[in-house]
């Protein structure tokens, strides 16, 4: 008898064996299309990893945030005294700095120059002084511009200003009465260069805008921009550098906010809310406010580096480098009166 398997033509086991084939087949399309769908996945997530990369590299935020390691809190009493001096002590028509005893926290400008690199800039002989923290950011960002351009021209003018020096000026017809001058803090310099003998304003040659977009990086602030004139109640003094502090020029740069307005900003925030700021020197700080009525407890971290800064407006500001923590035998429980950075 005839197989009728065979007699229809039909081979059993290689029919199964197509079948079988055909399935392989199909499965390995089906995982060829999926390792493509992944690697193209992958290729844009990359991408978009690397994109991300290039635009946070441009804003300056690379590498920044803060550190993870646990924070150790402690705690100390400011008085009224603690609020009226620092890098962000507000001084003007309103606000009349009070002076220290003693002139311990002033450096003298032509000692640093000559310390560090003479041939960086001049001092004018119009104010010898300037608050030691500042005059070291101050001598930095001057060597440094020299370094970049090769141009020594640049004079330290007016910096710090004592009360008899001030009304002398008051004497000469000063609106600015002895007290109320921002130059009182030590914290500023007028600056312009020099060329064949005359002084200049530094906006009147191109080449020092280096110092203008730059300054923030040192710490430093134009005090009197012409666009704030309305508030600080002062024109034409767009060469006066301000010390406030790294981590503050950086916010106040990046905001377009004067003194006062930083100084009225700050009061929004709190330990339990503190400011978050990338500083233009790559250091993740933290900055809040504390109001002072007489006196106040002030928390901090004892093992990360901060600093201590009056307002000279009925309060402190506390300015904490997140970045990394502090080695334990580095730590320590003293504010100091330096703005961070």
């Amino acid at each position: 008898m005839a197989n009728q398997t065979g007699d229809r033509g039909f081979n059993t086991v290689h029919n199964s064996n197509v079948a079988k084939r055909e399935r392989n087949r199909a499965m390995q399309k089906y995982t060829i299309l999926g390792v493509i769908a992944l690697a193209a996945l992958t290729v844009f997530m990359l991408l978009v990893m690397a994109i991300g990369g290039i635009i946070a590299n441009i804003r300056g935020e690379i590498g920044k945030g803060p550190d993870n390691e646990k924070v150790d809190w402690a705690s100390f009493t400011v008085t009224a005294t603690d609020t009226l001096r620092g890098p962000l002590a507000l001084v003007n028509i309103t606000h009349k700095y009070t002076f220290p005893d003693g002139l311990d926290h002033l450096g003298a400008i032509n000692d640093k120059r000559i310390t560090h690199d003479p041939r960086a800039y001049q001092q004018s002989g119009l104010s010898t002084y300037m608050e030691i923290t500042a005059l070291d950011a101050l001598d930095r960002m001057l060597v440094d511009f020299h370094a970049a351009t090769g141009i020594d021209a640049v004079s330290v003018r007016y910096a710090y200003r004592s009360a008899e020096e001030q009304q002398e000026l008051v004497d000469k017809g000063s609106s600015t009465q002895v007290g109320y001058s921002d130059h009182h803090t030590g914290m500023g310099a007028q600056l312009g260069y020099i060329r064949n003998g005359n002084s200049y304003a530094l906006a009147t040659d191109p080449v020092y805008n280096w110092l203008f977009e730059n300054c923030h990086k040192y710490g430093f602030v134009i005090r009197y921009p012409e666009s704030k004139s309305d508030i600080t109640g002062v024109t034409d003094y767009t060469d006066y550098f301000r010390y406030v502090g790294v981590a503050h020029a950086t916010y106040m740069t990046e905001h377009d906010l004067c003194l006062e307005q930083y100084v009225s900003v700050l009061k929004e925030y709190n330990d339990d809310k503190p400011l978050k700021i990338n500083g233009a020197d790559g250091k993740y700080y933290e900055v809040w406010y504390v109001a002072v009525d007489g006196s106040a407890t002030v928390k901090h971290p004892t093992n990360y580096a901060y600093t201590l800064s009056g307002t000279n407006d009925g309060g402190v500001v506390i300015t904490v480098d997140r970045s990394k923590a502090l080695e334990p035998e580095a730590e320590s429980d003293t504010p100091a009166e330096s703005a961070a950075g």
